[in-house]
């Protein structure tokens, strides 16, 4: 069976998404716990690097489903 040129397209945006979406979440959410509380950036990195490691995660997963 032929695959649908729009397979890899499919593929790459939900890459795209599967990274983009953790690390923004958290960011912002980091971002909103710094104005809240006022540490001095430790919170942001914290977050940030949290949703880089689910980012990650995301992709892993998804590789194994390929």
């Amino acid at each position: 069976m032929k695959k649908s040129p729009y397979t890899g397209l499919a593929l790459i945006t939900q890459v795209g998404l599967n990274v983009l979406i953790p690390i923004l979440g958290c960011m912002l959410f980091g971002l909103w716990l710094e104005k809240k509380f006022n540490s001095r950036g430790i919170l942001l990195i914290v977050f940030t690097l949290i949703g880089i490691a689910a980012g990650i995660g995301n992709i892993l997963k998804l590789g194994k489903n390929l």
